[in-house]
């Protein structure tokens, strides 16, 4: 699709914003779980973890991005030759080798080096391993009898997204543009009202948190938002609302966090309206990112720093390897309560942590990207996208 006039949204090519976006979403996700064994000392301690254990947040704004950037591709190939095969295609050599090759080291090699000891850390999770071969990782909270493997807790989230587009391609397929936003709304209403409903069960909390059908919401808006951004009545509305709507959203987490002081993924007013307010809060960000007018604002700006495009570059094997990494160095003793405290604070530690662990992330990344991942991407030329007319860029995401 191409857009002719100045003030169109910036759909086609490489949208640096979009990277940024992706980047502030790993940035938060991974302070989030940097909080690994970070016992407070204090006011300040307990206000600074109260604040990083707010990093889950970042995967709902991993969702948003996630059914905005695929709704957008499904929407341009319609009608194109192997619609099906190309998006898939496309897919599993953006997504598969990362992340079986790191499930290959973790379940096969790893025991091999370092056998499991009984009653230890590491035994029995190998039984539990094909909730992870399979994408159904996210399922297994509602089993509490499998062992879960701490350091992949995270995966749920890689789940949630791999049964996302196993389904939502036919819907594009077979749906109007009409009715695929009624789609996305009934979407939303429906997760609500199964998060709500789970919270007076005895069922896990957490399961509203990570089953799909509880977080088609946030999905189903990145995806209306990449149905309404193309139709011109509603892009000088976005472009409006946006500003005012990161505010209201913002000052309602604020007003749900409230009753507990955090704000848990698990609370009821959370669960019932901040995932939503969250999943506002990401349409924003991209409306900014793909809106010519915005190039100039400090948040755009903020986005577009090679710093955060650095992030969104190498975010999905920055997803993949980080809490592992965090967790193998809480448990052998280099977490954060290992670093001397400054009048009592272990704030030092959190600083000097995050920061060793983001490295060695980053490290990794690099090293997955330059020396695995790309090699796979460059296969994308055999499976095009329907606007594209020469070889594809190997780009982060999508």
């Amino acid at each position: 699709m191409t857009n002719q006039r100045a003030d169109a949204p910036l759909l086609e090519g490489y949208v640096p914003g979009l990277d940024g976006v992706r980047g502030l979403a790993i940035l938060i996700v991974m302070l989030g779980h940097f909080a690994i064994g970070f016992d407070t000392g204090g006011p300040a301690d307990t206000v600074l973890k109260t604040l990083m254990q707010t990093g889950w947040a970042g995967v709902d704004l991993f969702f948003v991005l996630s059914g905005f950037l695929i709704t957008g591709i499904l929407l341009e190939a319609k009608g194109a030759p192997f619609y099906f095969r190309n998006f898939y295609a496309r897919r599993v050599l953006r997504i598969f080798p990362v992340y079986y090759a790191f499930l290959f080291l973790f379940f096969v090699v790893l025991p091999i080096v370092k056998p499991p000891a009984p009653g230890g850390p590491f035994d029995g999770w190998n039984v539990s391993q094909w909730w992870f071969w399979t994408y159904l990782s996210n399922l297994q909270i509602l089993f509490p009898a499998w062992p879960r493997p701490e350091p992949l807790s995270h995966f749920w989230s890689l789940a949630v997204e791999e049964q996302f587009y196993l389904f939502w391609p036919a819907v594009v397929l077979l749906t109007t543009r009409k009715g695929l936003v009624r789609t996305c709304l009934a979407f939303m209403v429906i997760s609500v009202a199964l998060r709500i409903w789970l919270q007076t069960t005895d069922i896990n909390p957490t399961a509203g948190y990570r089953i799909t059908p509880t977080r088609l919401d946030t999905l189903g808006t990145g995806a209306l938002l990449a149905i309404l951004v193309r139709d011109p009545v509603w892009w000088p509305r976005l472009r409006r609302i946006a500003p005012k709507a990161i505010i209201a959203a913002l000052v309602g987490l604020v007003m749900c966090s409230i009753p507990t002081r955090s704000m848990l993924q698990t609370g009821f007013l959370i669960q019932a309206v901040g995932y939503t307010l969250l999943a506002i809060i990401g349409a924003s960000l991209i409306v900014f990112s793909i809106d010519p007018a915005s190039a100039r604002t400090r948040i755009v700006g903020f986005l577009k720093t090679p710093f955060m495009r650095f992030l969104g570059k190498y975010s999905y094997a920055m997803y993949i390897f980080h809490f592992p990494l965090a967790w193998f160095l809480e448990n052998a003793g280099f977490g954060v309560n290992r670093y001397p405290t400054l009048a009592g604070s272990h704030i030092p530690g959190v600083i000097a942590f995050s920061f060793i662990t983001a490295s060695l992330t980053a490290i990794a990344a690099l090293l997955s990207w330059n020396l695995f991942e790309k090699h796979f991407l460059r296969l994308k030329k055999y499976f095009p996208r329907a606007e594209e007319a020469g070889p594809i860029e190997a780009e982060a995401v999508a």
